[in-house]
């Protein structure tokens, strides 16, 4: 499995339960969604 180069690979974790393979792969802060304030 080939990963984008936007993800951090240390947090990386997989688990195995009753044959279902559940794999996290959490996005770096830089690329997680930020909320900015627009006024007007």
């Amino acid at each position: 499995m080939t990963l984008p180069g936007d993800v951090d690979t240390d947090p990386v974790g997989a688990r195995l339960h009753d044959g279902v393979l559940t794999v996290r792969v959490p996005k770096s802060p830089e690329t997680k969604r930020r909320r900015i304030a627009i006024t007007s």
